[in-house]
């Protein structure tokens, strides 16, 4: 009886180790913003933000609210975010975005010496990722949830993966687009955004509750899983 517990306890290691980690174990970064405050939950990196575009952030109980006349936040993208692959979650609230208008908005980005980055809402191509690869010129990957998909409502949970063989774009648990990546991806640049970091992409105004980070894309079943948990929120 003895051998025979000890085996399964082995086996039970052995099947824990092959499932890789969770997807709290991969997190580098993780900011609630409900909370009321710019210090992320998790963080890999630096932990302080810097508030541009404004003197002061705008917090509501559902979070850090973007856009149009508000100020964003800026963190150090070392440590934070995982170039080359990883996986990039937000869960935010629509103010007053119209899917199928000319409007942009950028809800987190980062410009570096190879890559531009951007997951926003752009004119009437919907919802998704931007990644370009600035060293030859080239995009590598646009996946977008288009407008007519996205529906009228208040709470999106959207998940984009990202490496140098393909880019997937998640909204609410469901997989809208997959693009293989043209090039490879590049290192993020120094900071990344929370909100827009210029003119560009602040046409309207959004609440973003939470964003967190992870250090490789998530499995399908996965982000099924955190949408449906982020659902109640």
């Amino acid at each position: 009886m003895k051998k025979l517990l000890t085996a399964l306890c082995c086996l039970t290691a052995a099947m824990v180790l092959c499932a890789g980690e969770s997807p709290d174990a991969a997190k580098t970064f993780e900011a609630d913003f409900r909370s009321g405050k710019t210090a992320p939950v998790v963080a890999k990196g630096n932990v302080a933000a810097k508030v541009v575009l404004g003197t002061a952030p705008e917090f509501s109980a559902k979070g850090l609210v973007v856009g149009k006349g508000k100020a964003s936040l800026r963190y150090d993208a070392a440590g934070n975010l995982n170039s080359g692959s990883g996986a990039i979650e937000i869960l935010f609230e629509n103010t007053d975005l119209i899917w199928d208008d000319p409007s942009k908005l950028v809800l987190l980005q980062s410009i570096g010496k190879d890559l531009t980055f951007y997951i926003y809402k752009h004119s009437k191509d919907g919802l998704g990722a931007f990644f370009g690869n600035r060293a030859v010129k080239k995009w590598s990957a646009f996946p977008r949830a288009i407008p007519k998909r996205l529906g009228d409502k208040k709470l999106y949970h959207l998940v984009i993966n990202y490496s140098d063989k393909e880019v997937q774009c998640f909204v609410d648990g469901k997989l809208m687009r997959s693009i293989k990546s043209t090039t490879a991806l590049g290192a993020f640049g120094k900071h990344f955004y929370v909100g827009p970091a210029g003119k560009f992409g602040r046409d309207a105004v959004v609440t973003i509750a939470k964003i967190t980070a992870y250090n490789r894309p998530l499995a399908k079943e996965e982000v099924a899983d955190l949408a449906s948990q982020n659902a109640g929120e």
